[in-house]
């Protein structure tokens, strides 16, 4: 009977490891996603700041696009 309630411990802590290791991979593939999320947001801005820049408007209007992008 002793060995029925180690065993039911142990695999109830197994469980819970496991759903700790669930949540802890769902974390970083949030994380992973607002990385991503940044990273774009980043290269859209530096688009549109050369765009502006190329059609030869000055420093202001490359603020200004950056406001509206971000």
């Amino acid at each position: 009977m002793r060995e029925l309630a180690d065993t039911v411990k142990q695999n109830t802590a197994g469980a819970e490891h496991a759903n700790n290791n669930a949540l802890f991979a769902s974390a970083l593939a949030q994380e992973g996603g607002i990385a991503f999320q940044t990273i774009m947001l980043a290269l859209n801005l530096s688009v549109g700041a050369t765009r502006v820049l190329e059609q030869g408007k000055g420093s202001a209007a490359v603020a200004t696009q950056m406001h509206e992008l971000a």
